[in-house]
């Protein structure tokens, strides 16, 4: 089962495969319903994981940026000068 995610992750080495049945033996699993059912459960973690709700303060928590798109792109092409843009 070790070899069989290993394949899934594609890692390519003897060290990877081994450090998955480590993980394994050190949560206690030592039955192949329990390597499934571990695998359900980090499966659901991960997915679990993308669907956080942003907190205030948080890192993405900041204010939007507005641009004046045209004046930057006169700017970009030189027909303005640096002050005009302010």
């Amino acid at each position: 089962m070790a070899i069989e995610e290993a394949v899934v992750y594609n890692a390519k080495t003897m060290q990877y495969i081994s450090k998955i049945i480590n993980c394994w033996i050190s949560q206690g699993i030592k039955t192949a319903e329990g390597v499934k059912a571990y695998q359900k459960k980090w499966a659901d973690k991960k997915i679990n994981s993308g669907s956080k709700n942003v907190t205030k303060g948080g890192f993405c928590d900041f204010e939007q940026r507005n641009y004046d798109y045209e004046a930057l792109e006169k700017k970009l092409l030189g027909h303005l000068d640096t002050e005009d843009l302010d």
